[in-house]
């Protein structure tokens, strides 16, 4: 089976997307902040909690060598009062952070062959009525920057010859309920 590296795999979306493809038998890598909270039987990468986002001269390289595929979700948590530093945080965590991945990705060693970066419909943003789809240009809010910049550098350029796709979520519900502790 792939070897699959998951940015932000300790997350909602994240530890589901892990678990699912552990069960179809792929060989998956969490790279995130915290170990992932249920039963994880992959290799886990930390990353400096401070920063919260990829710093490669402080990151055990090993077990990202030979990736095949990156699922990157990345990026700090949104909800809180959009100070100047959280937002700075918001953006460091997703352009610094995905920026330092593709440099990893100079060396063939760590380069995948296939990356999904999901992002979230911030980038169309506040359109009230408006009914937005693929065609739909994006917003002019500080979200919708930051999505579009993240977008930009989630794959870096063409040199890193991957197949790239970028998924604009929306709201994304489960049937259990998940605690912070």
């Amino acid at each position: 089976m792939s070897k699959i590296l998951v940015t932000g795999g300790s997350g909602f979306l994240g530890s589901s997307i892990m678990r699912e493809l552990i069960a179809k038998g792929h060989d998956v890598v969490c790279l995130d902040i915290v170990p992932p909270r249920e039963p994880f039987t992959g290799q886990f990468v930390t990353l400096d909690a401070q920063k919260s986002l990829i710093d490669l001269s402080r990151l055990q390289l090993a077990p990202l060598e030979h990736i095949d595929s990156v699922i990157h979700l990345l990026g700090k948590n949104i909800f809180g009062r959009f100070t100047p530093k959280h937002k700075q945080a918001i953006y460091n965590s997703r352009i610094v952070g995905s920026r330092n991945l593709c440099e990893l990705w100079e060396n063939d060693l760590y380069r995948p062959r296939i990356c999904v970066s999901a992002s979230a419909v911030g980038y169309y943003g506040n359109r009230r009525e408006e009914v937005c789809n693929e065609f739909t240009s994006y917003g002019d809010t500080f979200l919708s920057h930051v999505v579009v910049d993240w977008g930009v550098e989630a794959f870096g350029d063409d040199s890193y010859d991957l197949a790239a796709l970028i998924a604009n979520l929306a709201q994304i519900l489960a049937l259990r309920a998940r605690t912070t502790d």
